[in-house]
């Protein structure tokens, strides 16, 4: 993608990859400019990185946002198949249920399953979903949600599949800002 960049002013490039291991992702990005640039590797933690997905859902298309009584599911898609979605629960009115299905047979799913369902309380955020596709010629998919809201809270499980609540992990809900 191309894009203009304010002189005076930091940024910071984020490859989105569900990559894993010790090795660094190979990025490669070109920067034009009249006057000098520095550049410089940086680390993410996992809490940043899960941040950057979050605004990646949050700035898809307005079409892609799908609300529920003050909650919103944040659907963004790429190139190629890939999709990230992402739900967060900005009303009041109680705890929010998103289930959310995608039918594929290209598509690798970030939490093992194509079929996910999560309790949201309110003011928090979670990264439902990251799906790529398995080969370079892309996938097709379709997908289907269902919604809920509660006064009160509901019972267990709050989320299918598990996701590691300790806070760091990529589908750990969050605290809104």
């Amino acid at each position: 993608a191309d894009c203009w960049l304010q002189p005076g002013c930091s940024y910071m490039l984020v490859p989105l990859s569900l990559h894993s291991g010790p090795q660094p992702v190979p990025v490669v990005c070109a920067c034009v400019s009249s006057r000098l640039l520095v550049t410089s590797e940086r680390s993410l933690s996992a809490s940043a990185a899960r941040a950057a997905w979050a605004a990646y859902a949050r700035h898809g298309s307005k079409r892609d946002v799908t609300d529920f009584h003050g909650a919103q599911l944040h659907c963004a898609k790429a190139r190629g198949g890939a999709v990230v979605t992402f739900a967060e629960n900005r009303s009041s009115m109680g705890y929010f249920r998103a289930e959310l299905n995608f039918d594929s047979d290209g598509l690798c799913y970030s939490r093992g399953s194509s079929a996910t369902s999560d309790w949201l309380p309110p003011g928090y955020g979670q990264l439902l979903q990251v799906a790529m596709p398995f080969s370079e010629r892309g996938a097709s998919w379709r997908s289907n949600h269902s919604f809920q809201m509660k006064y009160w809270k509901p019972g267990h499980p709050w989320h299918s599949p598990d996701v590691d609540s300790g806070g760091e992990a990529l589908h750990a809900p969050f605290r809104l800002p």
